[in-house]
C-alpha cells in the first residue's frame, strides 16, 4: 500500500517524525528504509528539531552527515540540561602533581593542550580510553625550534561551521602562540591554521608571524565567524593599546578597521562579532570620555563593517598587504548591560542570502556586582539594505532574568553558540567554599514578538571542598564534555583535572 504512495508524500510525512522515530522506521520494510536515506528528510528535520545540534543544513553536508549529527544530539538530549538529575555518563580523574601540565585548551572537544614544559606543547586525545595524560594518549603538538625562545602564552578557536563547498566535515580551526626570548628580549606571536584529519593527531600550518621588542606583554584573543578569523592582541605596560587583526579564512587575506573606528576610551574593550556578510564592531562611546556607573543606561557604538565577496586569489598575489574594511552601517544606541561577553546565535544570511540582514547576538552577566541576577539578553540587528552612504540599523533588545540562586559572585561563563538558533551554555558559581557547576540551555525562534525561552539551570557538580577553586577549561556543548581544574592552595594538595563525559 506505502508503495503506491509517491515517495515525495512519502519524504513529506516522514517530515514531521522526530529523530528515533525515522530509525525505527527503518525497519519496516525495504521501501521505507531506503526513503528514510533520502536528504531532503535529514534537511527538513535539521532545520526543523528543536535538538542543539551542529550549524547546517549546508549544501557540503550529506545525508549521512546530518544524520550523524542528530543521533549524536538525540543521545546527548538524554542526560543533560534541561533534563533533570543530571549525570556524567563518564568522569576521568587526573592529580598534576607540582602543575605538571599547564594552560590547557580544549581543541574540537576532543583534544586537550596543555604546555608541560617552557617549550613544548602537548595533545592528548580524550577520545582514548584510559588514563587522562599518559604517554599513550599524548603527543607533542607544538614545540620551539629556535633557540632562547620559550611559549609564554597560547590560544586556539574552532568552529564546524564550514566556509567552502567541499565535501568535508572537518572543522576550522586555528591556534595562535607567543613565545618570548628574554636574551634578545623579543617577542613573536605566530598564527596557525590547524588541519584535523579522521584519526589523526592535529598539524600546524603557519598562516601569520610577526616579531616585536619586549616593551610590554601581549594577550591573545581569537574570534571565529563563518568567514573571519577575529585576533585581539591587548598590549600591557605603561599604556595599555591593543591592535586587532582579522584574517578571511578561506583566502588567509587580512584586514583591518578604519583608523577612527577604534578611537575610543582605552579602558574599554570592544566587542567583534563576524557574520557571514558584515563584522560587527560594538564598543563604548561617551564622549566625555569616562565610564559610566554599572547599572545605568550607557551610550554604546554598534558599526558593521562589509565583508569582501569570496574571490579566487591567484598564487602570485600577496595576501600579506592588509586591507581596510568598509562600513556599510552605523548605529548609536543606548543600552543598560555590557554587551562584552556576546556572542552570534543567528544569522539569516547563511540560509536566506538578500534582502535585509536579521542577526541575533546573545550576551550574558550581571545587572550590578551586588546583584545576585543573571542574566541573558538578546540582541536583535536588522541591517537594512543600503546602496549608497552609511545605511540604518534597526535594533530591539530582550533581557530574560534566570532565577535568583544563592551565589556571591559570577567566576565564568562559557557559551556555545549554534546558528540555527539553539544554544547551550555553562557557568561556574561560587559561594564562599561552594563551588557550583551549572548548565544552561538558550532557544529562541528568533521572531519579533517570540517571548525568550531561555533560563533553565541544572546544577551538574557540587564541589564542597573548602579552600579549593574550580576553573573551566573546555566546554564541548555538541559531545557534551567538560574540562574542568580543580585546585586548592592550602596543605599542598595537586591540582585535579576532570573530565566530565555526559554522551
Amino acid at each position: 500500500m506505502l508503495k503506491r504512495l509517491p515517495v515525495e508524500i512519502l519524504c513529506r510525512i516522514i517530515d514531521h517524525l522526530p529523530v528515533a522515530s525515522i530509525l525505527h522506521l527503518r525497519q519496516v520494510s525495504k521501501h521505507l528504509n531506503q526513503i528514510t536515506y533520502e536528504r531532503s528528510i535529514w534537511d527538513h528535520v535539521y532545520r526543523t528539531s528543536s535538538l542543539v545540534h551542529r550549524e547546517g543544513p549546508f549544501s557540503w553536508q550529506t545525508a549521512q552527515i546530518l544524520e550523524s549529527n542528530l543521533v549524536e544530539s538525540a543521545k546527548l538530549s538524554l542526560n543533560w540540561p534541561p533534563k533533570q538529575n543530571v549525570e556524567p555518563t563518564q568522569s576521568r580523574v587526573k592529580d598534576l602533581v607540582d602543575t605538571t601540565y599547564q594552560g590547557f585548551q580544549l581543541l574540537c572537544g576532543r583534544w586537550l593542550l596543555s604546555r608541560k614544559n617552557s617549550t613544548q606543547i602537548y595533545c592528548c586525545d580524550l577520545d582514548r580510553a584510559g588514563e587522562l595524560m599518559t604517554e599513550e594518549s599524548c603527543s607533542i603538538f607544538y614545540e620551539c625550534h629556535e633557540r632562547d625562545f620559550e611559549v609564554t602564552s597560547y590560544v586556539c578557536e574552532d568552529t564546524f561551521l564550514s566556509t567552502t563547498s567541499g565535501d568535508e566535515n572537518h572543522p576550522v580551526a586555528f591556534f595562535s602562540v607567543t613565545e618570548y626570548n628574554a636574551v634578545i628580549s623579543a617577542l613573536r606571536r605566530t598564527l596557525y591554521r590547524i588541519s584535523i584529519a579522521q584519526g589523526s593527531v592535529p598539524t600546524l600550518r603557519m598562516v601569520i608571524q610577526t616579531n616585536h621588542t619586549a616593551t610590554y606583554s601581549l594577550e591573545t584573543i581569537l574570534l571565529i565567524g563563518p568567514r573571519f578569523l577575529t585576533m585581539i592582541f591587548h598590549r600591557g605596560g605603561v599604556s595599555t593599546s591593543r591592535e586587532i587583526v582579522l584574517v578571511d579564512i578561506v583566502t588567509s587575506q587580512q584586514y583591518r578597521f578604519p583608523e577612527s573606528a577604534l578611537d575610543t576610551p582605552k579602558n574599554f574593550s570592544p566587542t567583534i562579532i563576524t557574520s557571514s556578510s558584515h563584522v560587527l564592531l560594538i564598543q563604548n562611546y561617551d564622549p566625555r570620555g569616562y565610564e559610566s556607573s554599572e547599572g545605568s543606561e550607557t551610550n554604546w557604538r554598534i558599526q558593521a563593517y562589509l565583508i569582501p565577496p569570496l574571490q579566487k586569489v591567484s598564487p602570485f598575489v600577496s595576501t600579506s598587504l592588509t586591507r581596510t574594511l568598509e562600513l556599510s552601517h552605523e548605529v548609536i544606541t543606548k543600552m543598560d548591560l555590557d554587551p562584552g561577553r556576546s556572542l552570534l546565535l543567528r544569522d539569516s544570511n547563511l540560509h536566506q542570502p538578500g534582502g535585509a540582514i536579521h542577526i541575533t547576538l546573545v550576551s550574558v552577566g550581571l545587572r550590578i556586582p551586588e546583584s545576585d541576577c543573571f542574566l541573558i539578553k538578546l540582541v536583535f540587528i536588522k541591517l537594512n539594505p543600503t546602496v549608497q552612504g552609511v545605511g540604518s540599523i534597526t535594533l530591539e533588545t530582550k533581557v530574560n532574568e534566570l532565577p535568583n540562586r544563592v551565589v556571591y559572585r559570577l567566576s565564568d561563563l562559557m557559551i556555545q553558540p549554534s546558528l540555527h538558533g539553539c544554544t547551550r551554555g555553562i557557568a561556574a558559581y561560587c559561594h564562599n567554599a561552594t563551588t557550583s557547576l551549572v548548565g544552561l540551555v538558550i532557544d529562541d525562534e528568533d521572531t519579533a514578538n517570540s517571548q525568550v525561552a531561555a533560563g533553565y539551570i541544572q546544577c551538574l557538580r557540587d564541589f564542597k571542598e573548602e579552600a579549593w577553586d574550580i576553573f573551566i577549561e573546555g566546554f564541548d556543548a555538541y559531545r557534551g564534555r567538560i574540562v574542568t581544574i580543580q585546585a586548592s592552595y592550602v596543605n599542598h594538595q595537586p591540582i585535579e583535572l576532570i573530565v566530565d563525559d555526559f554522551l
